[in-house]
C-alpha cells in the first residue's frame, strides 16, 4: 500500500489555519457597512493610523456599525512567512540552485 503524502503547499496550509488575530501590517482592506446604508473603506494611511482592531471599533463606536469586513493581505503573510522559515531552516538545508 503506498503511503499518502499530504499537500505542503502555502496555500493548503494556509486554508487549514485559524486566525485569532491577524497583525495590522498584513489587512489591506477595511470595509465598514452602517445601519443607514453608507460604507467606508479604510484603505493605507487610515489603516496605519490605527494600531489594532480596537481603535477601528472605538473610531465607530457609536455611528450605527452593521457590519465589518476586513480584507488580509495574502501575499504579504506568504512572503513573511516563506522568509521565515528560509531564515530558521536555511542553515539546514541548501539551495539547489
Amino acid at each position: 500500500m503506498p503511503i499518502e503524502r499530504k499537500d505542503r503547499s502555502f496555500d493548503k496550509i494556509f486554508d487549514e489555519v485559524t486566525l485569532d488575530k491577524i497583525p495590522m501590517d498584513f489587512i489591506s482592506t477595511v470595509k465598514i457597512t452602517f445601519t443607514d446604508g453608507s460604507v467606508t473603506d479604510l484603505t493605507g494611511t487610515e489603516l496605519q493610523n490605527l494600531n489594532s482592531e480596537h481603535d477601528i471599533l472605538k473610531r465607530f463606536e457609536n455611528q450605527g456599525v452593521l457590519d465589518v469586513a476586513i480584507q488580509i493581505d495574502y501575499g504579504a503573510i506568504k512572503e513573511e512567512v516563506q522568509n521565515e522559515v528560509k531564515g530558521v531552516l536555511g542553515q539546514f538545508f541548501k539551495d539547489p540552485k
